[in-house]
């Protein structure tokens, strides 16, 4: 988990940078956003809690563990899609 981790938010970083110096890049680095998003979630479902703007534990939370869950997802699929449809991003 910590390589994806390590590989999603170095793919994120350099969604800010690369497209100023290769601009044929275009959008496909937020696809490294998008896997950022997924392993978050991934490791929400490990360990039982989500973050955003509180802890949410699954036991103690659980409307908002879901719907944190659900607002990553969300993120990640948006970003994920976004090289593919840019005339809706």
């Amino acid at each position: 988990m910590k390589t994806l981790n390590l590989i999603a938010i170095l793919g994120g970083f350099a969604s800010l940078i690369l497209p100023y110096t290769h601009p044929e890049i275009g959008n496909w680095m937020s696809i490294g956003w998008g896997l950022l998003f997924l392993s978050w979630i991934a490791d929400g479902f490990r360990t039982d809690e989500m973050l955003f703007l509180i802890n949410a534990h699954r036991e103690e939370n659980p409307l908002a563990f879901w719907l944190t869950a659900l607002l990553w997802f969300c993120f990640s699929i948006m970003f994920i899609l976004k090289p593919f449809f840019p005339a809706y991003f």
